[in-house]
């Protein structure tokens, strides 16, 4: 079972039933929310006791699900509960963090709060971790969590156009709260309100910030290298092709302009993996350069200058507009254009030639 399905159970689970929304979730911290209605009240109108418990372990036990082995369950085997006040109607806030992650048991400490922050009970409880007959949603989960084999940006609806339409619903949102706010500032709530979803839901297509700030640089990539292989398709010689592809480069640098300059400041931000998949990203992008400038090499149009060299030169040429636009940018994309494509036609091609 993939993480996209575990999390598409939780509904159908008793955590589900009681209205129960994963916030957000890892090894070391799991937070949540239920929002307390009546069925949820005593007969006297406060949250029933019952109910902030099973919140409680429902949340905790996710923190638990996360840190198990391969192949293995758990289950609740002691739980102690401290009251401190009756809860209300509204919403209810819970937050777990592990005490201890053994071989054999955890133990977790989970806080309830009301949303204003008035604490309702803390909860201590211990899980218990059991080897599984068969393959465990949880251990599919943890798995998935950890694996550096496992895509950054998860698609749980595969490639279906529901997929994209909240992929393209959480792109612009959530370049704006961190263009505003700064990568470490962010939350995932505030990208998830600004994109109009619920927090679970966002985490079905997207599992961290960081897959946030890849699936800003993975579509902005895409786009451009889709628009330089449309822009030279039709181009006969080498020339004509370098000339559509700066071409291109630049009318996608200046509708992303904005993305770039927040990749450009962020990637420091990215952990390993998502790194990795940015530098894939990047070297399939500068291949595209080196085609075109291996092939012009091989007909004699251009000089026998590196393909691989001049193909990391060329972008960065193009990308003086998004990333020093500040300066210049007040002599306009056409002169910028037309200065690009004298220089690199000028400099590479056998027999230079006005622009």
């Amino acid at each position: 079972m993939t993480v996209a399905e575990f999390l598409r159970a939780h509904p159908a689970s008793l955590g589900g039933h009681l209205g129960i929304e994963i916030v957000s979730a890892s090894k070391d911290r799991v937070e949540g929310e239920m929002e307390a209605g009546s069925q949820h009240l005593t007969v006297d109108g406060r949250v029933h006791g019952g109910a902030i418990m099973a919140f409680a372990d429902t949340i905790a036990a996710y923190g638990a699900v996360l840190n198990l082995p391969s192949g293995h369950t758990t289950t609740t085997i002691e739980s102690k509960t401290n009251f401190f006040s009756g809860g209300r109607l509204g919403t209810l806030c819970a937050e777990a963090t592990p005490l201890h992650i053994g071989r054999s048991t955890m133990v977790w400490q989970t806080i309830v709060t009301q949303a204003d922050g008035a604490r309702l009970a803390v909860v201590i409880q211990t899980q218990m971790v059991l080897p599984s007959a068969t393959a465990h949603p949880a251990a599919a989960l943890a798995e998935a969590t950890t694996d550096p084999s496992v895509a950054l940006i998860g698609d749980p609806a595969g490639s279906s156009d529901t997929a994209t339409r909240r992929r393209e619903q959480i792109f612009q949102p959530a370049c704006d709260v961190i263009a505003r706010r700064g990568f470490d500032k962010a939350t995932v709530r505030e990208i998830a309100t600004a994109a109009g979803m619920p927090v679970p839901t966002m985490y079905q297509y997207v599992r961290s910030k960081e897959d946030i700030l890849a699936l800003i640089y993975d579509s902005y990539m895409h786009r451009i290298m889709e628009d330089m292989t449309t822009a030279v398709a039709n181009r006969h010689t080498p020339t004509e092709k370098l000339r559509a592809a700066i071409e291109a480069n630049l009318a996608c640098f200046d509708t992303f302009h904005k993305y770039i300059k927040l990749m450009h400041q962020e990637t420091r931000s990215l952990s390993a993996t998502a790194k990795q998949r940015v530098l894939d990203l990047q070297l399939a992008y500068t291949d595209q350069w080196r085609q075109i400038l291996a092939e012009g090499i091989a007909s004699g149009e251009f000089n026998a200058s590196h393909a691989e060299i001049a193909s990391e030169l060329i972008p960065f040429c193009c990308a003086v507009w998004p990333l020093r636009h500040w300066h210049v940018g007040r002599f306009g994309l056409d002169e910028v254009r037309r200065t690009i494509l004298d220089v690199v036609l000028n400099g590479i091609l056998k027999r230079p030639e006005r622009v």
